[in-house]
């Protein structure tokens, strides 16, 4: 595994509602490291018109990335390790809990 992280995928919960300004200020966070945004593209509409990153699906996401940010519950969190072992990747994913349980993010 690649210990250098250029490209960070990140998703959000389907439907979450409030998310553009977390999503905008991640966003410029990696981009102040020098690292690149790619957003998944609910959480790019989520996002709104000041995010700058590209989108992909969640499917093609994980090929894409060094490092999958989850911003959602665990479900969400399930559902792209399962895309990310599909993948045939070894990245991280690392979980934020936006859910009402959260026992794995």
């Amino acid at each position: 595994m690649n210990s250098t992280i250029g490209r960070v995928g990140i998703v959000t919960k389907h439907g979450l509602v409030g998310a553009a300004e977390h999503l905008t200020r991640l966003e410029a966070w990696l981009q102040a490291r020098g690292i690149e945004a790619v957003f998944e593209t609910e959480a790019a509409a989520a996002a709104g018109p000041e995010a700058r990153a590209g989108a992909l699906s969640r499917d093609d996401l994980p090929r894409e990335v060094d490092l999958v940010v989850v911003l959602g519950g665990d479900g969400t969190l399930l559902s792209m390790a399962t895309r990310t072992a599909a993948a045939g990747r070894d990245i991280p994913i690392l979980g934020v809990n936006f859910g009402s349980l959260g026992f794995l993010t």
